[in-house]
């Protein structure tokens, strides 16, 4: 069996950098999701554990000023987009584990906890900059909206990053600033805002990117732009923004700014993941447990291998860190930049409506994939690559297999074994393929499994299945399993890249797409189903109609024959025209959205009102179930007070008139004190009386009259005792509050429930419906020390349980306030308090 086992059994996070929703993707846009998307396909496919996270990155300055533009709001602009991407993305076949947006309120949420976390951490830091300042536009303009010119190159540039040279460029050093969205000269103004302080985290951010280095997990331009901006010295990094539309900043002083877009867009792997799967922390909590890939432009290395994990660091969460950085170069257009507003360049819904699979678009992204260096996009180039290896030879050998095996054997494979030196060859490659795979080496892959088709074709064509039918049958049968084998490792092997046509082959062979299935004499039980052709030439006329069609900067040769003024006006016309259509179908389509929200509206409203009316009816019904329960409820509470009552005024009776037969003589109790001792020397003896806490209170709940107290008695475990005080005393006047506990009481249980002691109170001398009752507190006493009768220095014997009726024969009593046994007034054993009683001066204890 081929050894192709996982690397590891780590879970496999794949993201690719979120797209900001304010315009249509182009095809260089479309690298990071589609790069993302083979990875996610082949670790599902291998057997890990996958999950793929994208959406539209909507906050910042471009939505707001696009919505004013449109006379739209923020909200419904970047949803329209929303959507636009949303249906490229699936056309084009991404497999995204869920597709959302940065404006989800569990987003705000994540970031604005983050943030928390991170200033209490004392990694944000107040900041006062100078930012530009727009006098015709009221307001600070975001970097995305000033234009000037570099002063390193001296090129007209954004004034973030230039785009040529790739300088970061501070804003008091560009060159004529200028705002893009009125063409006023800008002036800087000082404002206060908050950012990250990444000086103070460069020490574990250069161990961090030195480690990746050391691994090689991280491509050569993101180590290079990562230790550049080690090496020139890390600054804070502003992280809010004087603008409406974001997600604001929860800190007093700060609440009317927003959070800049590039702080919070990251955190949007972590919220968007939450909003796919309650597992979430599995996959962000658990650094041994997952592997973090990320599939980025050039431009956003910076965000991605420094400052986002700048941020996961100030948290002081176990976040998952960036294990490998997957970043492509630029993807340009004929030589130029890709225009929506000028129609250059081929945009996704361009894709769509041009009438070519999602593969062709696919495999040329990924053949031509800049990732070294920038790769320019020509129909010429794209042409060849399509008609050279999509259709010349891979398409090209699944076609000649296919048709091979119809005519000769029915569509049945063959099983006279196969040739094992040749599949051995082929082995070796796909063991080749799976480790570039594994190392995230998107283009090589690609072109190792063409070159293996390429293998296949020749095999193919030196072995000449067409003359071994007659010569030698036997070995034209192992030559043709091994070309039906080697299709069938193509197959699993182009899935991730080409999954429509890798599909159509796995129907039409009968098989299941699997990793393990790679390099294996798999049987063929049933005859291949018939296949079309699973790619077709791109024509001369094809490309010249794209380069018309596109706007090539390359004018077609009908053009050029009319002249440079005739193309011109040829081109502008075409221009202008479908930059009409655009915009007519973005009128139809908003109307038809007002239309859609309007008919939502109105039916909302209806469900709204019958909810209401619903709801109403239930309430009212509910209130009048509730009321009957309430009455019963009362009733029943009521006889079970009287009830109560009852038996605790037979159970007093019954008490004090035992006490009345001992007093007289007539009841026989085994006295607790022993030969020549008096009651307080045997209560010193006997009675363990301690000061205790009541640390909770709640009712009996089968009993009205009955109190549950927990107590602290200074001892390793609470205790629970149960005590008919309800109604003398609400549950927050026994909270917190010292007593006394007869803590070797023999316990007992009350209604259910075992009460371990029982705590001291007086009740007036002449209540003999025990209808008084005074808590003996001791708050000025300490929790755990024991309590006695002053003067007394018997020798404790605490070991036996006392009995109820032996504790009640000892004489207590109050006098003037003061708690006596036998005449000795009580006192607390460390602290020396006297034990007072406040409300019955003259009373009973019990």
């Amino acid at each position: 069996m081929l050894e192709l086992s996982r690397r590891n059994n780590k879970k496999h996070l794949v993201t690719s950098a979120l797209p900001y929703v304010n315009n249509e993707p182009h095809l260089g846009n479309l690298l990071q999701v589609l790069s993302a998307d083979v990875f996610a396909r082949f670790s599902r496919l291998k057997g890990y554990e996958t999950l793929y996270i994208c959406g539209t990155d909507e906050y910042g300055t471009a939505s707001e000023m696009k919505a004013l533009e449109a006379g739209d709001s923020e909200y419904r602009l970047c949803s329209e987009y929303h959507a636009l991407h949303s249906r490229i993305y699936e056309w084009f076949n991404i497999s995204f584990d869920i597709f959302s947006r940065t404006s989800e309120a569990v987003h705000t949420s994540f970031t604005q906890e983050i943030f928390k976390r991170a200033y209490r951490n004392g990694y944000i830091v107040k900041v006062t900059e100078k930012q530009f300042y727009c006098k015709k536009c009221k307001k600070y303009i975001s970097d995305r909206f000033v234009k000037g010119e570099c002063p390193s190159c001296g090129s007209r540039t954004n004034s973030d990053q230039c785009d040529i040279c790739g300088s970061l460029i501070e804003n008091d050093k560009l060159i004529d600033p200028r705002c893009t969205i009125c063409g006023s000269s800008l002036e800087l103004r000082e404002t206060d805002n908050l950012a990250l302080d990444m000086p103070k985290l460069k020490d574990r951010l250069e161990s961090f990117v030195l480690l990746a280095e050391k691994e090689g997990r991280w491509p050569a331009n993101a180590i290079g732009i990562a230790k550049s901006w080690l090496k020139e010295g890390l600054r804070e990094r502003t992280i809010t923004r004087d603008l409406r539309w974001g997600i604001k900043v929860p800190l007093r002083g700060f609440n009317d700014k927003v959070f800049y877009v590039w702080f919070d867009a990251c955190i949007g792997y972590i919220s968007l993941t939450a909003l796919c799967t309650e597992r979430w922390r599995e996959w962000w909590m658990k650094p041994d447990a997952t592997d973090l890939y990320q599939f980025i432009g050039k431009d956003n290395i910076p965000f991605h291998a420094l400052i986002f994990p700048a941020t996961e660091f100030a948290t002081g969460f176990p976040f998952v860190m960036l294990h490998r950085l997957n970043s492509s170069e630029y993807l340009t257009f004929e030589g130029g930049k890709f225009s929506k507003s000028s129609n250059i360049g081929v945009f996704g819904s361009d894709c769509i409506d041009f009438g070519y699979s999602c593969d062709i678009w696919r495999f040329y992204l990924y053949y031509n994939r800049p990732e070294k260096s920038d790769s320019d996009f020509s129909f010429e180039d794209f042409q060849e690559k399509v008609n050279g290896q999509l259709v010349g030879n891979f398409s090209n050998l699944v076609n000649r297999a296919f048709v091979f095996l119809r005519k000769q054997y029915d569509s049945v494979v063959p099983r006279f074994g196969i040739d094992e030196d040749f599949y051995d060859s082929v082995r070796k490659q796909i063991v080749k393929i799976d480790g570039l795979y594994e190392d995230v080496q998107i283009k090589d892959a690609f072109h190792e499994i063409f070159a293996l088709s390429d293998m296949l074709n020749k095999y193919f064509q030196d072995n000449e299945p067409w003359k071994l039918l007659k010569s030698d049958p036997i070995k034209c049968g192992r030559v043709v399993r091994t070309i039906i084998l080697g299709v069938k490792d193509l197959c699993i092997l182009m899935y991730p890249y080409l999954p429509d046509a890798s599909d159509r082959i796995a129907k039409a062979m009968s098989i299941q797409q699997s990793w393990d299935k790679l390099g294996e004499d798999i049987s063929f039980d049933e005859a291949f189903l018939p296949l079309e052709h699973l790619f077709e030439n791109f024509s001369d006329e094809a490309v010249k109609s794209a380069k018309i069609r596109f706007n090539s900067t390359d004018v077609s040769e009908t053009a050029k024959a009319q002249g440079e003024k005739d193309a011109q006006e040829a081109a502008e016309k075409l221009a202008a025209r479908k930059k009409a259509e655009r915009e007519a179908a973005q009128r139809a389509a908003k109307a038809a959205a007002e239309r859609e929200a309007r008919e939502a509206a109105e039916k909302a409203a209806c469900e709204a009102e019958a909810a209401a009316r619903l709801k109403a009816i239930e309430e009212r019904k509910a209130a009048e179930m509730a009321a009957r329960k309430a009455e019963e409820e009362a009733r029943r509470k009521a006889a079970e007070e009287q009830a109560a009552a009852e038996r605790a005024a037979d159970e007093a009776a019954k008490r004090a008139a035992f006490l009345e037969k001992i007093r007289r003589g007539e009841e026989a109790v085994k006295d607790i004190r022993l030969e020549g001792e008096s009651y307080a020397e045997a209560f010193r003896r006997r009675v363990c009386l301690k000061v205790s806490k009541i640390i909770e209170v709640k009712k009996h709940p089968e009993g009205d009259r009955l109190y549950i107290l927990t107590l602290d008695a200074g001892e390793e475990e609470s205790r629970t005792i149960i005590s008919s005080i309800v109604p003398f005393y609400k549950e927050e006047e026994l909270l917190n509050r010292n007593v006394l506990l007869v803590a070797n009481l023999k316990p007992a249980k009350f209604r259910g429930i075992k009460s371990c002691g029982m705590l001291l109170a007086a009740s007036d001398k002449d209540d003999k419906n025990h209808s008084t009752c005074e808590v003996l507190f001791a708050d000025e006493a300490k929790v755990g020390e024991n309590v006695y009768p002053e003067g007394t220095v018997s020798e404790s014997d605490y070991g036996t349980y006392i009995k109820p009726d032996q504790f009640f024969s000892i004489p207590f009593s109050s006098h003037n306030g003061i708690v006596e046994v036998d005449g000795a007034k009580l006192i607390s054993e460390k602290t020396g308090i006297t034990i007072k009683c406040y409300k019955y001066g003259e009373g009973s204890i019990g």
